[in-house]
């Protein structure tokens, strides 16, 4: 259903969100190669 698809897609931007900030946090934490 669509309210079904919502709740996807926010879950899904929510985890981006998420994820992008667990990855500046460690390229940030003085990391380097």
């Amino acid at each position: 259903s669509a309210d079904e698809f919502e709740t996807i897609r926010q879950q899904g931007t929510q985890f981006a969100l998420i994820f992008a900030r667990i990855s500046e946090e460690f390229l940030t934490s003085g990391f380097e190669f």
